[in-house]
Order: structure tokens, then C-alpha cells, then sequence
């Protein structure tokens, strides 16, 4: 969202923009989240053409965060529910 606004204030209503250093952040964050993305493959074998889909989906403003929502629909029932947590003793009454 920061690189969208820094691109429409530089070029649209030429602007100095954000500053040089949003680009160069949103890069460095691009380049974890695919390789979060290849992890996340990895280990739940999802479709490579989706999975390639998710990646090409942070090239596009807004739409990782659509993507996101359908990785979590497609990942959510492969992953173990977790049991209750015991309680720490009995229960307590009134006395």
C-alpha cells in the first residue's frame, strides 16, 4: 500500500514521494514473502500453479490480501485441531 502511494504521489501528482526507502522495503519484504510462500508449498504440497498464483498475487496492489484469504481456506483443514488445555487442578467450589 506504501509503494502504491509513493508511486501515485511521484509520477501522477509529481511529488517527491515517501522517500527512497520505500521501494527498496517493499522489495526486501516481496522477496520474504515468496520465500514464505515456497516454504508454506513445502509443506502442505499445494498446487504449483496456485501456488505460483499466490506469488504473482503480491505484484498486484491489494491482492495478496485476497490471496491470503484463500491460502488460509485451502491450508485451515490440513492443519491438527488442538485439544483443550487441561485445567490446573480441580475445580474450585465455594466452601
Amino acid at each position: 500500500i506504501l509503494l502504491t502511494l509513493h508511486v501515485v504521489l511521484k509520477y501522477v501528482f509529481d511529488q517527491p514521494g515517501l522517500g527512497a526507502w520505500v521501494p527498496s522495503a517493499h522489495g526486501w519484504l516481496y522477496l520474504l514473502s515468496v520465500v514464505i510462500t515456497v516454504d508454506l508449498w513445502l509443506r502442505t504440497r499445494l498446487d504449483v500453479g496456485k501456488t505460483v498464483l499466490v506469488v504473482l498475487a503480491g505484484t498486484v496492489p491489494l491482492c495478496s490480501f485476497f490471496a491470503e484469504r484463500w491460502v488460509t481456506q485451502q491450508v485451515a483443514p490440513l492443519l491438527p485441531r488442538a485439544a483443550p488445555a487441561p485445567a490446573d487442578g480441580p475445580p474450585r467450589g465455594r466452601a
